[in-house]
């Protein structure tokens, strides 16, 4: 009754997640620190590991207008937009680049992409809004059924690839706005075999807390975390998975 609840629960929450802020925030230089950028409710950022406090290193992928950066320098009072050029926020400060590129329009003006990065205290995040804490949870649930479907609402809510390799499927989240790059390296793998049950997951330098676990690998930020125990043939295919994903 107890993994019944809490699976219902789950899916209430899994249906309106990304990796969400929960209302309009001010983005800061440093934990604690001044004003950087300000981006609207529901705006999605890429968050690093927590401190024992609760503040998140973050970045964003945005797009401003020609002119407004110089030697990666991005001026103050820049307006912010997306990809579609909807406006998303403005800078409040000069802001150090992590990345900039110039983006040729297509029947419209050049601009610049643009990747921002500062910090976020763990009240700013939509409820259930970082995926390796929704992993770590659905992961605790027994019933086979209710597992499956609150992945799927999750999967769903994080846009996430799926690719067959022999009898196991991965379910891909990526490392949306941390860099320019396309695609997108991996942030979280799941991996299943015979379409149901949770064989092993695999983190980019992020953590999953996994039940009961059998067997790990870690090599520098990569670890790949076991919920049975692998042949070495499945140690291969899952080490081939986790290179299938890095945007090399």
């Amino acid at each position: 009754m107890k993994n019944a609840v809490l699976a219902v629960l789950l899916l209430i929450g899994i249906q309106t997640i990304g990796q969400k802020l929960e209302e309009e925030t001010t983005i800061l230089d440093a934990k604690r620190g001044a004003p950087a950028f300000q981006l609207q409710k529901g705006e999605r950022l890429y968050s690093f590991e927590p401190d024992a406090a609760g503040w998140y290193k973050v970045r964003k992928k945005a797009y401003a207008p020609m002119g407004t950066a110089s030697e990666g320098v991005l001026l103050a009072g820049t307006k912010l937009s997306n990809k579609e050029n909807e406006p998303i926020g403005e800078t409040l400060a000069e802001l150090k680049l992590v990345a900039v590129d110039t983006v040729e329009g297509f029947r419209s003006e050049d601009r610049l992409a643009v990747v921002l990065e500062g910090y976020v205290f763990k009240t700013k995040w939509a409820n259930n809004s970082i995926p390796e804490k929704e992993v770590t949870q659905l992961l605790a649930i027994r019933n086979r059924t209710e597992q499956q479907e609150a992945f799927a609402q999750l999967w769903r809510a994080y846009d996430a690839e799926e690719r067959d390799f022999e009898e196991f499927t991965a379910h891909v989240i990526r490392k949306q706005n941390a860099s320019l790059t396309e695609p997108d390296d991996f942030r979280l793998i799941v991996v299943f075999r015979d379409g149901t049950s949770a064989f092993c997951v695999i983190t980019n330098d992020h953590t999953v807390e996994v039940p009961k676990l059998k067997d790990s690998w870690e090599d520098g930020d990569f670890k790949i975390s076991y919920l049975y125990k692998p042949s070495s043939a499945q140690r291969e295919l899952m080490e081939r998975i986790l290179f299938t994903y890095l945007a090399l």
